[in-house]
């Protein structure tokens, strides 16, 4: 399996490793290669909302329902918020992490204090700054 793959084929129905959550059958089908990757050849395996993902064997199939009790599950690692910025120097105006400029991962207490733009303290003087999971997601409340 390719080390990079966010997602971790799990013993159980429905249980995933801290730092894990059930993956949706929507994350299973926009990855359907590497999801499947990470499951044994005859697995069937529980993903969010009650789906499931069969192995390699049988094709890889995704259901959105299934009702039967699995023996595994498919994780796939939650992504953890950082601290984005809204760039000003490339003409685009577009989110990216603060790290880019600071050179380490700020908190989410130094995003918040940073941030002019929705709600924060203001100490960038003009700058936006968002706590977010990607540089598309929805910000995360202060």
């Amino acid at each position: 399996a390719n080390a990079e793959s966010p997602f971790k084929a799990v013993t159980g129905d429905g249980e995933c490793p801290s730092g894990y959550g059930l993956a949706t059958p929507q994350e299973a089908r926009a990855d359907q290669q590497n999801a499947c990757q990470v499951l044994g050849t005859w697995y069937i395996a529980r993903l969010a909302g009650g789906g499931s993902m069969d192995g390699p064997g049988y094709k890889c199939k995704i259901r959105d329902k299934d009702d039967r009790n699995l023996g595994h599950s498919l994780c796939k690692k939650e992504a953890k918020p950082q601290c984005f910025w809204m760039e000003n120097y490339s003409g685009n105006f577009k989110w990216v992490p603060a790290e880019t400029i600071y050179h380490r991962m700020l908190t989410k207490q130094e995003c918040f204090e940073l941030d002019s733009c929705d709600g924060g303290l203001g100490k960038s003087s003009g700058g936006c700054y968002k706590w977010a999971t990607s540089p598309d997601a929805p910000r995360i409340k202060w």
